[in-house]
């Protein structure tokens, strides 16, 4: 049986569900692993977890959300799919704004803790992994495997 897939549909999809997730972090505070649980940086795919960002000094004394002050950072956000081979692709994501390090970081000459928000729970990912491989199976493949390291 011959597979039919727009590969650019499965590449915009994959782009879309990264980046959702990824700009939900600003909206909830974050969700990253601390690296002191059981779920670690170092075990979690993407960084994904639970721990809130500790709340900026803006936050504090006006009010609002860290890293949402005018969302420059936030819109800043990229997600792509590239090639890496003929059959392979990954997923490159990152922030094109000078200061995106800084945030996701932190900047201890200035006192300005890590905020990672280029995370993706576990969870998430296998919600885009699961719906990827439901549309595979809506386009007659049998089985499919995406390998995610």
């Amino acid at each position: 049986m011959k597979l039919s897939i727009d590969r650019e549909l499965v590449k915009l999809a994959i782009e879309e569900g990264f980046r959702a997730e990824i700009i939900k972090n600003f909206d909830v505070g974050g969700r990253y692993a601390d690296e002191d649980t059981e779920k670690a940086l170092r075990i979690s795919k993407f960084g994904g977890g639970t721990k809130k960002w500790k709340p900026s000094k803006r936050v504090l004394k006006k009010g609002g959300k860290t890293l949402v002050d005018k969302e420059v950072l936030r819109n800043s956000v990229y997600v792509r799919v590239e090639p890496k081979s003929d059959t392979e692709y990954v997923v490159v994501f990152g922030a094109n704004v000078p200061y995106a390090g800084v945030h996701q970081f932190g900047y201890e000459k200035r006192n300005i803790p890590a905020r990672p928000y280029l995370t993706v729970p576990d969870e998430a990912l296998d919600d885009i992994i699961e719906a990827l491989t439901d549309y595979f199976a809506l386009e007659g493949e049998e089985k499919i495997d995406l390998n995610v390291k």
